[in-house]
């Protein structure tokens, strides 16, 4: 008979929870004040509650068995994982293990990404004919509701139409995004309308869209910041959108549109996630830091609150992939970190050893810049021995300590030639009066 302080009649019940102080946060009463907000250094806006409309989709079976592929049909950037050979692969369910009747898992391999393409459908050079409009091209092509349902039920073929329907309005009326692509849509019908080379027209899509101007004219800053070759830019930038280009433009996990532009029935208002700006609150510093890190941002997030009406956890298999893709974005930005800081973790002091431990070399120590050396008391200096030498003298020394019962260890550790020797004397006596 299982017994215990939680344990009533043979069941284990789990202890009941308890709210955070500083961010309303639902816990368990061994978690600790920092695995949630960092004891209230990390305060973000509330997600913005859920539409009515959405909420009862979500409420139906049916609906939560698709939500996935609704999901996917209204956002407005594709997802994958690119491989080492750099080729972009869609991410699905996966069935290797639990097979077609197994519980849902999701999995990805390969470096996270989401990816945004050209406003306009581009002409497929193998038929000469222009490709079916997808993700944001949707909202660009279809000014009518009805045609833009049809058209994503023609992708998703087991959709609802009333559904995609009500979606549409929602995102019409809540949506910023939305809002912005379908303005651009506009623009760029009048455009065509009066003869304007659309080869030359680029949007930009604002996080904000309280900024002034929804189409501009780039400037050579402007098209750079669009080019992004890696994920470092230290500066807010928006997203320019070229008018006809069949390459994808990739949203890196420091841009924080990344979240919302994958998924509007998490996020139907827009709610702008994680970037490199974001800073703790009231000024606050941990260990020797202002920036929140993009972990500490998502733990914040995935802590339910009291009362939270945002739409965020009620998403099922939609929520899944949610937490997959930012666990997947937390090592990212850890990689992303050491290979932008090499000179700070001194990654050419070990490179030799590295390379000895690749070709399952034996005798490392051999490798890369000697680390270890030892002083010689007669001459006062620092030699460097080779293996023999350093065989010998602790041969010698180990009879010195048979003879006097003393343990020395001298050990030098010298990361650069320009730090000082850093000299650790661990001096161990069975006899402390020894000499």
């Amino acid at each position: 008979m299982v017994t215990g302080e939680n344990v009533v009649n043979g069941r284990h019940r789990l202890p009941p929870t308890v709210v955070c102080p500083l961010c309303q946060a639902w816990k368990w009463p061994d978690e600790s004040d920092f695995i949630c907000c960092m004891k209230g250094r990390v305060r973000l806006h509330p997600l913005q509650p859920a539409p009515g409309r959405l909420l009862e989709l979500y409420g139906e079976s049916e609906f939560r068995r698709h939500i996935r592929a609704y999901n996917q049909a209204f956002a407005f950037t594709s997802i994958g994982a690119s491989s080492s050979d750099n080729t972009f692969r869609a991410v699905d369910q996966d069935q290797d293990v639990t097979g077609q009747h197994g519980i849902y898992s999701y999995r990805i391999q390969g470096a996270m990404g989401h990816y945004l393409g050209s406003m306009l459908p581009y002409v497929d050079p193998a038929t000469g004919e222009r490709t079916a409009p997808k993700f944001a091209q949707i909202y660009i092509v279809d000014p009518d509701m009805q045609a833009r349902a049809q058209r994503r039920k023609g992708i998703y073929a087991d959709l609802d139409n009333v559904a995609l329907k009500d979606i549409d309005d929602m995102m019409e009326r809540c949506n910023p995004f939305a809002q912005q692509f379908l303005n651009f849509g506009e623009k760029l019908r009048q455009d065509l309308a009066n003869g304007v080379n659309v080869m030359d027209i680029q949007y930009r899509l604002h996080a904000k869209p309280s900024q002034p101007g929804t189409h501009n004219l780039p400037t050579v800053s402007e098209v750079g910041a669009a080019l992004i070759e890696d994920g470092n830019i230290a500066k807010p930038r928006d997203l320019l959108l070229l008018a006809r280009d069949d390459q994808l433009l990739r949203l890196f996990e420091t841009d924080e549109k990344y979240d919302p532009l994958q998924y509007p029935l998490l996020f139907p208002h827009g709610d702008l996630g994680w970037t490199h700006t974001l800073t703790y609150a009231d000024g606050a510093v941990y260990r020797n830091k202002r920036k929140m890190a993009l972990r500490e941002h998502t733990a914040y997030r995935l802590f339910q609150k009291v009362d939270d009406p945002s739409a965020l956890r009620q998403g099922g298999r939609l929520f899944q992939q949610w937490v997959v893709d930012h666990r997947a974005k937390c090592e990212q930005e850890q990689l992303r970190w050491v290979a932008t800081h090499q000179k700070e973790i001194r990654a050419n002091q070990y490179h030799g050893v590295e390379d000895a431990l690749l070709n399952e070399n034996t005798i490392t120590l051999d490798e890369g810049e000697g680390l270890l050396s030892e002083y010689d008391r007669t001459r006062g200096e620092l030699v460097h021995p080779d293996r023999q030498h350093r065989e010998d003298h602790f041969y010698a020394r180990s009879a010195s300590v048979s003879s006097f019962q003393t343990h020395m260890w001298v050990v030098r550790a010298s990361c650069t030639r320009r730090t000082k020797i850093l000299w650790l004397l661990f001096v161990s006596m069975e006899n402390p009066t020894s000499s």
